[in-house]
C-alpha cells in the first residue's frame, strides 16, 4: 500500500455495508449461515417487509484467494434460507474475470445479488427506500 493511499480493511468495509443496511433495519445483526460443507460462516441480517435479508461482505485488497472462494460462498448462500442475499464486494483485489463470473453465475438465483463495493450497497438500500423494490 503507498503511503497516503487507501487505508480502509476488511473490518472497514463490514463496517459500511452494516451502516447501510442499518437505514432499513436498525436491528441489524451478525449471524452464521450454513455452507455447503456443514459448516458455518457469518454474516449480516437484516429484515426489510418481512423478508429475512443475508448481507455477506468479502474483503480483497490484493489478488488471490477470494477469487477461489466465490463459488463457496456463492453456493453457500443460495441454499441457506434466506429470502434475499447480497454478496458485496470490496477492497480492489478480486480479479476481474472472477466478478464477471460472480456476476454470471449468480444470476442463476433470482434471490441473490452480487454489488462490487459497499457504496454499490449503499445505492441498493437508497433505491428501495424511493421505489420500495430491490430491482
Amino acid at each position: 500500500m503507498t503511503p497516503g493511499g487507501d487505508t480502509s480493511t476488511g473490518a472497514d468495509h463490514y463496517e459500511r455495508v452494516v451502516e447501510a443496511a442499518s437505514q432499513l433495519d436498525p436491528r441489524v445483526q451478525s449471524v452464521t449461515y450454513p455452507t455447503v460443507y456443514g459448516g458455518s460462516k457469518r454474516g449480516i441480517l437484516f429484515r426489510v417487509g418481512g423478508e429475512r435479508i443475508l448481507v455477506v461482505p468479502k474483503w480483497q485488497a490484493v489478488g488471490g484467494t477470494v477469487d477461489e472462494k466465490f463459488p463457496f460462498v456463492l453456493e453457500s448462500v443460495a441454499v441457506a434460507g434466506f429470502d434475499r442475499v447480497f454478496i458485496v464486494a470490496g477492497g480492489g483485489g478480486a480479479g476481474g474475470g472472477a466478478m464477471r463470473w460472480l456476476h454470471q453465475a449468480a444470476a442463476r438465483y433470482p434471490h441473490v445479488s452480487v454489488l462490487d463495493s459497499a457504496e454499490d450497497f449503499r445505492g441498493a438500500i437508497q433505491r428501495y427506500q424511493a421505489y420500495g423494490d430491490w430491482s
